[in-house]
């Protein structure tokens, strides 16, 4: 009895076997490996890479046994796809295609089948969804045909019953609840599969249909053209009968000619350039007068004639879209645009233009004038540079001031955090975890210190001081401001090492660096967000590195790299990014300085700066800082004896908390204290009992009366009263200007406990 058959189009297809008769299958076939070919390449990697990645579950779960079951997936199954991978692209893989591939889902069905049988009960039945995996790729991902799939599939069935009746103890329960998973899997996936490849087969008809009735159409065709060339005999007596008439014509163009010419000889001494061109994108010109030849430094019409309007055109882009508002609207007024001489220098143009045709209807052409404005786009880049740099002043000097005030009130909160917490150090229990936690609340008050001069010395622009350094922690701590002030869709990857040793910078610079660089990362993925990836880790430079970037030496460097998932930067822009003023940013979201300042630092420390970016692919820049031998600075004193005293004190700050603080660490270095929260009280009491005091520490702003104001009082009624200044900030005095008007020291707040020891133990001494 035959096998059931359906047909399509004229040609029956098997119902079982899915296959076509003769030289249609052979076509079928044919096609069906070059549309599969390079989908089962990648169905061979992903699989590949899903059999080894369970390699983890073994390690997890079956530590004991994982060698085997490693064997299996790393020695047998993965070697044995990746062979079948390499043998794709052979010549004779189309032939051996199907069985390859069945070869490769049966060995990965048994392959599961003997983990299961290797692996420990109850372990072993997580490896069951191994075979539910494979029958999906069988059936669906590898492009197998119906009937190699479903031999497969059974084959795999089959081996499992014998597996799991004969070779092992399982469950009734289990293989019931197994076999009624995998049956049912199996069965679905043979239906999935019939229904794939009896859709492709029909498609494969539908095509074969309609490549016959183009062939129709093209019989058609020829007989049309047949009429046509009937028509065109026609037309060439009719064109015998026009003799006449062109003749006429003839004497009418000379007519037009002298015309011509008296316009030509105008359009040849105006002193701007005009010519004529054919329109689009790749427009050439069919005349221009000497103007528009010595503008663009040609030599020759001939010369003109061999480069298209583009060519002169900073942005081949720009022609473009000349040219489609030109036909749309035809006529343009006055574009201004860059174009580019001969000798490659660009220059700013007003052009001018209009669609016109010739006296035979013929065109459209575009007549068009250019006018070189360069000196007028110089001085209104001048001026609007101008009016950038004295906005950007006004912003700094603003941040400065903003900057000065917080950093005053921050450093008052952190003199009391830190203070307190010097205190209860020296009385909880040594060894105790309370020491412990007390001890990472002075870290972290002195890393917030720390934070508040970079944003003071940032502010103020000041002059910067290069010391050995540990870049990874300025890293870390720029990146969680850098965190707070990006939108949610924006996610910061960071992969950090530790121990990378030590550059020679300036902390603030290296914080300026990675912050211009993530801003604009940010700035590049726009609203939609993406994936900001900032990496630290060490690089040896060698002379393949060195030759294509002459201004570092070969040796060990630093590499900070910043990368995003941005729209990337166009291959014309990407060599003026680090240009001064230069950005493609809207006016108002940047001054185009950034970059700069980045290059300008990193060029500083010889190191140097590359960038890789793609357009819609994101950009990565890769920064290089050489590496030194020294090491970072340890805090000054720590270690030494803190030294103490007992002379009389008085403390003057109108925080409570400060006089607080300040009094408990000051007397238990020995010292006896007497505080006021007034400058007016303090000036009384001083007033009434000079000689009560041998030292006055009292803070710089203070409400009525500054602590500058306070020291000159004080000294006028007894000059030899030394007196110690503090301060959280202030641009009015600094330590050099404190001790030019006779103030004997200055303290920077937040105070620690040995600097204020060290600074009142030398001013009592009266050491300088």
């Amino acid at each position: 009895m035959a096998a059931p058959s359906t047909t399509l189009a004229g040609s029956k297809v098997n119902l079982l076997t899915l296959s076509f008769p003769g030289k249609i299958e052979e076509a079928f076939q044919e096609e069906y490996f070059q549309k599969s070919l390079r989908h089962v390449r990648i169905a061979l990697v992903l699989g590949m890479v899903f059999y080894g990645i369970f390699g983890i579950l073994d390690a997890w779960i079956l530590s004991v046994v994982r060698q085997k079951l490693w064997l299996i997936r790393y020695a047998i199954i993965c070697p044995f796809i990746l062979g079948v991978f390499l043998f794709s692209y052979s010549g004779h893989f189309k032939r051996y295609m199907q069985l390859s591939i069945a070869s490769v889902v049966l060995l990965s069905g048994l392959g599961i089948i003997a983990m299961i049988l290797i692996a420990e009960y109850p372990a072993n039945y997580l490896y069951y969804a191994g075979l539910l995996l494979v029958f999906i790729y069988g059936y669906t991902f590898f492009k197998l045909r119906f009937v190699w799939a479903t031999l497969v599939g059974l084959m795999i069935v089959i081996a499992y019953e014998v597996a799991a009746v004969w070779l092992s103890e399982t469950p009734i329960h289990v293989l019931a609840n197994n076999n009624f998973f995998f049956l049912s899997g199996n069965v679905i996936g043979m239906f999935a599969c019939y229904s794939i490849e009896l859709y492709s087969r029909k498609d494969f008809m539908q095509a074969r249909l309609l490549e016959a009735e183009r062939e129709k159409v093209d019989v058609a065709n020829r007989e049309l053209e047949r009429r046509v060339e009937d028509r065109t005999a026609q037309l060439v007596k009719a064109n015998e009968e026009l003799r006449q008439e062109v003749e006429e014509r003839k004497r009418a163009e000379e007519a037009l000619r002298e015309s011509e010419e008296r316009y030509r000889s105008l359009v040849q001494n105006v002193p701007i350039a005009v010519y004529r061109s054919t329109p689009g994108p790749k427009g050439k010109f069919l005349m221009a007068n000497p103007t528009l030849l010595k503008m663009f430094g040609l030599q020759s019409e001939e010369e003109l004639k061999k480069v298209s309007v583009a060519d002169l055109y900073m942005n081949p882009k720009d022609r473009k879209v000349f040219s489609d508002n030109l036909l749309t609207q035809a006529k343009v007024d006055g574009v201004e645009l860059p174009l580019r001489k001969k000798d490659g220098t660009s220059f700013w143009a007003s052009v001018k233009a209009r669609v016109v045709y010739d006296q035979n209807k013929k065109g459209p052409y575009f007549d068009c004038t250019i006018m070189d404005i360069t000196a007028r786009k110089h001085a209104e880049e001048e001026k609007e540079r101008l009016e950038g740099q004295l906005r950007h002043a006004q912003k700094i000097e603003a941040i400065g001031t903003l900057a000065g005030g917080i950093a005053h009130d921050f450093n008052n909160i952190l003199s009391a955090v830190i203070g307190y917490t010097q205190i209860s150090l020296d009385d909880v229990e040594k060894g105790t975890t309370l020491e412990t936690n007390l001890r990472e609340v002075l870290k972290a008050g002195r890393r917030a210190r720390d934070l508040v001069k970079q944003i003071l010395t940032f502010s103020r622009q000041t002059e910067q001081e290069r010391k050995p350094l540990e870049i990874t922690p300025i890293v870390k701590e720029a990146l969680k401001l850098l965190r707070a002030s990006l939108p949610s869709s924006i996610e910061i990857q960071q992969n950090i090492g530790t121990d990378l040793g030590t550059v020679l910078a300036d902390p603030t610079q290296i914080h300026q660096v990675l912050m211009n660089l993530c801003t604009n990362a940010a700035h590049a993925m726009g609203e939609r967000g993406g994936i900001v990836e900032v990496n630290l880790a060490n690089v040896e430079l060698g002379p393949d590195f060195t030759s294509r970037h002459p201004q570092v030496s070969p040796g060990r460097y630093l590499q900070l790299t910043v990368s995003d998932t941005g729209h990337g930067i166009d291959p014309p822009i990407i060599e003026r990014i680090f240009d001064p003023f230069f950005t493609t940013k809207e006016r108002g979201e940047g001054t185009g300085m950034g970059l700069a300042v980045v290059h300008g630092i990193v060029k500083s420390y010889g190191g140097t700066i590359s960038v890789y970016s793609e357009p819609g692919k994101g950009s990565t820049f890769h920064v290089y800082f050489p590496l030194i031998e020294g090491q970072v600075e340890a805090e000054a004193g720590v270690g030494e004896p803190i030294p103490t005293g007992n002379e009389r004190i008085l403390f003057v700050d109108d925080e409570q908390a400060i006089v607080d603080v300040g009094k408990q660490i000051l007397e238990r270095l020995g010292y006896r204290v007497v505080t006021r929260t007034s400058s007016i009280e303090g000036l009384e009491l001083f007033r009434a009992q000079p000689d009560k005091f041998d030292l006055v520490i009292t803070d710089m702003t203070m409400p009525h009366m500054g602590g500058g104001e306070l020291a000159e009082e004080l000294m006028r009624i007894r000059p030899d009263i030394p007196v110690i200044l503090c301060s959280g900030y202030s641009e009015k005095i600094t330590e050099a200007k404190a001790k030019a008007t006779d103030i004997r020291a200055f303290i920077g707040k937040p105070i620690l406990k040995r600097d204020i020891a060290k600074t009142v133990r030398r001013v009592l001494d009266g050491k300088t």
